[in-house]
This record gives C-alpha cells, structure tokens and sequence, in this order.
C-alpha cells in the first residue's frame, strides 16, 4: 500500500491523500472537495462513464457534512447511489447556497467564508462557473453581500476564499425557506422491509415515486450510524412528502 498525494478519482482536485488498497483495485480517499471516502477502481470508470462524477462528489461530499460512515463505493452500490441523486433546480441550488453561508455565520453581520475551489459541491454544482453564476444570482436579489476587498474576482484565485454576509433580506428570505423539505425531492417511504414486500417496493413504490420526479428513501438504502428511530425522524424531516404501508 501507498499513502501519497494524488489527484482525486472522483473531482480531480490535485495533490489529495489517496491510499491504493487491495492490490491497487481499490482508494481510500481524503479529498478536500469531495471528502473521505472508499472507491474501487471499476466504481470510477464507471462514474466516469455515465458522467456523473460531479454529483458524486456532491454525494460523498453530504455523507462527509453529515458525520454518517465513510462510504464505499462499488461498481454495484453506484447504481443505488445514482438512483438516490437529487436533480435540483437553478432556485433549489441557490437556496442551497445561502443555507450553506447560514450555517457558517457566526452572528448576523458576520461574514461567513467559503472555499471556491472545494466547496461547490455542497450547493451539487458542476463546478467553480456554476458556483460563479449561483454566488452572482444571491448578489443581483440582494440576499449576500461580499466584502469590498474581494469581489467576485476573487472566485478565479487558486484556492481562494470568499466572504459573505447575508443581508437583511437575505434573512427574511432564509425564515421563509425554513422548512429543509422546502428543496427537497425526496420522499420517504416507511415500509416492513420483509423480504415478502420486496416486489412492492421495487415493482410499486419505487419506480411510481421516480416517475413523478421524486427520489424515494428507506431507511435500508444507506449506511448509517444513527439509531433507526432518529434516522427515521431525520429523514421525514428532509423529505417533500411521506409514503406509509
């Protein structure tokens, strides 16, 4: 095994910690963009195939944010992985945005700092343009502010970080988008997870929910930490809607 400073296989980023296991079949990763996280070699061809190494990024990047267990990725599991990927809007990205500035400000008139270069895929962004567009957008509506000194020039420094504070109106915008399931497209189906209800959820339930728009959650699809009865609790919370059988 190897412990060196490679680019990362997800988002690229240079000079990140990647540990080669398994014979060089599999990474163990600590990415300042994306996060840690564990991925087989097949499982990044693949992400790199079907072009959706952005919004896992942004994947790994939320589990990391969020304190679960570190992911590993498979060729297998990046199917049920890709299944569970928002497809937020231009309004959903930028409310994002101002909840992540929210959570960084101290008191209000602070200036809250993010990284251009690494945190984008916190607002699931493709990259530093759409983050630009989406750090403009909050500028134009009068919801952020940025310090003097920094401008949006600011955003093509390497590495560089960006200072915003969050306006009056900004904080009126932010009690009326309160609500996580505000943005959400999830939906939370609480179900028996018997091997007998099997078909109703994969021919049922799953497939009905996508078609609508929405992605469908239980509490089986992902690794987690957290007693079930708050995993539950949390994931009602975050989700648009609830399905009961």
């Amino acid at each position: 095994m190897s412990n060196n400073q490679q680019s990362c296989p997800i988002c690229s980023l240079d000079k990140q910690v990647v540990e080669e296991k398994d014979h060089r079949n599999a990474f163990s990763v600590i990415c300042k963009c994306c996060g840690e996280f564990k991925i087989t070699k097949l499982a990044t061809k693949k992400a790199e195939k079907l072009k959706i190494s952005y919004k896992l990024s942004a994947w790994i990047r939320k589990q990391t944010e969020s304190a679960v267990v570190i992911p590993k990725i498979t060729e297998n599991s990046l199917e049920d992985i890709e299944r569970s990927f928002p497809n937020y809007r231009v309004l959903e990205k930028q409310l994002l945005l101002m909840n992540v500035f929210e959570s960084r400000t101290e008191y209000p008139g602070h200036r809250a700092s993010i990284n251009v270069e690494h945190d984008y895929p916190l607002v699931w962004a493709t990259g530093l343009d759409e983050l630009e567009y989406l750090l403009q957008s909050l500028l134009q509506r009068d919801l952020l502010k940025l310090s003097p000194e920094e401008g949006m020039n600011a955003l093509r420094l390497t590495g560089g970080q960006i200072k915003g504070m969050i306006t009056a109106k900004g904080w009126e915008y932010l009690e009326e988008h309160a609500r996580a399931s505000v943005i959400s497209n999830q939906a939370f189906v609480a179900m028996s997870f018997s091997p007998k209800l099997k078909s109703a959820w994969e021919d049922g339930f799953y497939p009905a929910i996508k078609t609508a728009g929405f992605n469908p959650c239980r509490t089986d699809m992902e690794p987690h930490n957290e007693r079930i009865d708050l995993k539950i609790m949390n994931e009602i919370k975050n989700s648009r809607f609830l399905v009961l059988m």
